[in-house]
């Protein structure tokens, strides 16, 4: 590890279901901050056709066609040539897992998100979902189980670490600790979705979510300094500089 390893988080961006101005601000940002790291969070793939959710008759549900765009989004992130990517499996990746199992459980074994998402081929890392990876103290994951308002300080308090979180799709950094003095903080780091394109929650519902994702320096001890970068009108402030799109 470096003396200061910069991580960049990508949030959920529920491809193709994505704001394009945000997720190419996005991108901006990693072009001109250039970190060590890149880990994208999870529910980077929406897999609206293979949802449990109630359909929408007018919209197109074709997981092959959504895959596609989605790997189109995903090569403009692997052009970025970014040292290392590690990709956590979120919730909404997990359903093609779960589609399989209860609908075609012999069929199980032969294919999988991260073979289709071609993990393997972009030299990427996978995280199965509902598990985590660390990077010196900072532990990633989609989720520990919890979203809404309060999900940051319930991930903290039941993860009982540093924690980087996704799936509540807003954005926060809180900070607990223990009776010695230890401290430790959890970081939700926001989406790139379009909400016009969600059709499964009231809007009113999501007026707490924001556009935005994590950055983390961390120190040659592993100790993170964790921030939740908010866009807002296509820009935004990464460590003093402002960056529009």
């Amino acid at each position: 590890m470096g003396s200061n390893t910069k991580i960049l988080v990508c949030p959920d961006v529920h491809a193709p279901f994505h704001d394009r101005d945000a997720f190419n601000s996005f991108l901006k940002v990693a072009r001109k901050w250039k970190p060590n790291v890149l880990v994208l969070i999870g529910d980077f793939a929406d897999c609206y056709s293979i949802s449990a959710h109630r359909k929408d008759p007018g919209r197109q549900a074709n997981l092959v066609n959504e895959l596609a765009l989605v790997n189109k989004e995903l090569d403009r992130l692997e052009a970025l040539r970014i040292r290392r990517v590690i990709y956590c499996c979120g919730n909404h990746e997990n359903r093609f897992e779960r589609y399989i199992a209860d609908r075609a459980p012999e069929l199980f074994e032969t294919a999988n998100m991260k073979t289709l998402l071609k993990i393997k081929e972009r030299g990427w890392e996978w995280v199965p979902y509902q598990s985590w990876t660390k990077i010196g103290k900072l532990a990633f994951s989609h989720d520990i189980g919890y979203s809404g308002k309060t999900c940051a300080q319930q991930s903290l308090a039941s993860f009982g670490g540093n924690i980087v979180i996704g799936h509540s799709h807003r954005g926060a950094v809180v900070y607990s600790g223990t009776v010695d003095g230890t401290k430790h903080v959890a970081l939700n780091v926001g989406w790139l979705g379009d909400n016009k394109e969600i059709n499964y929650l009231h809007k009113a519902q999501q007026r707490e979510w924001q556009h935005g994702f994590g950055i983390a320096h961390l120190d040659p001890g592993g100790n993170a300094w964790c921030s939740f970068i908010p866009i807002i009108n296509k820009s935004c402030i990464v460590d003093g500089t402002q960056i529009k799109l």
